[in-house]
């Protein structure tokens, strides 16, 4: 596998790999005297599938000019597997926007290369880490997170409040990876 930053006339690839996940559980973080737990769910049968928005093409657009951000894409045999986009913030975090990794390629590693290489631009930008919003049913990003190193944030159980059903009914959860 190799991964390369993205370059302007690579910009139509970025969405082709933002395929549905399944809804296969919950996840719900609790902090109890500065210490975050957490429990599962796991549903008898998925409930459904999601797909998170595709990223705007004047956004990836700026994403290949870099200054503070990149966008890295994941390749196997001439094949787009997955892409991450990240970006300096001012609080001393490198922000993922998006992580996607084609449906096929999931469990092969692409994901854990991605953040990876995500967390070494981070490093050599001297930021004290990844930081990232996903949501309570996203189960298996959550696990995922989790066995990269990162540890929950935060949880926001408003956050989605504006937005239609079934958005409304998720909690942002917010996670850390420290260097």
């Amino acid at each position: 596998m190799e991964i390369t930053a993205l370059t302007p006339s690579q910009v139509d690839l970025v969405n082709e790999v933002n395929e549905p996940f399944p809804l296969i559980g919950r996840f719900y973080p609790t902090l109890s005297r500065g210490r975050w737990s957490w429990e599962e769910e796991l549903f008898s049968q998925p409930a459904g599938t999601k797909t998170n928005p595709p990223l705007d093409r004047e956004n990836c657009l700026e994403y290949a000019k870099g200054d503070g951000q990149v966008l890295y894409l994941a390749w196997e045999d001439g094949q787009c597997l997955g892409h991450i986009a990240v970006q300096a913030e001012f609080m001393g975090w490198a922000y993922v926007e998006d992580l996607a990794v084609r449906q096929n390629s999931r469990g092969r590693g692409v994901g854990t290369a991605l953040i990876q290489k995500a967390a070494q631009w981070a490093r050599d930008r001297g930021l004290a880490g990844l930081r990232l919003e996903t949501q309570d049913n996203n189960l298996q990003a959550c696990r995922f997170y989790l066995k990269q190193g990162f540890q929950i944030g935060g949880a926001n159980y408003l956050r989605y409040h504006t937005l239609p059903a079934p958005q409304r009914g998720e909690a942002a959860l917010f996670f850390y990876l420290i260097f």
